[in-house]
């Protein structure tokens, strides 16, 4: 949490646009949702989603970005 805080200051005072890749959950239903959600990033250590501005969401061909918080 530390570390994306202090690259977030680091992005904002420098005019600089950072983006953090992270995987889906296996638990995600494809079936039941066409895109994923925050809640089903797999996140080894738990980040809180107020330390970014916006989340985009891709599969099979479809995209949305959303802003957090």
């Amino acid at each position: 949490e530390e570390q994306v805080a202090a690259l977030r200051h680091f992005a904002r005072s420098n005019g600089t646009t950072l983006a953090f890749l992270s995987q889906v959950n296996r638990a995600f239903d494809a079936a039941s949702r066409k895109l994923p959600e925050m809640a089903d990033l797999r996140l080894p250590n738990p980040v809180p989603s107020a330390l970014f501005d916006k989340a985009c969401f891709m599969h099979r061909g479809e995209t949305r970005v959303q802003s957090i918080g």
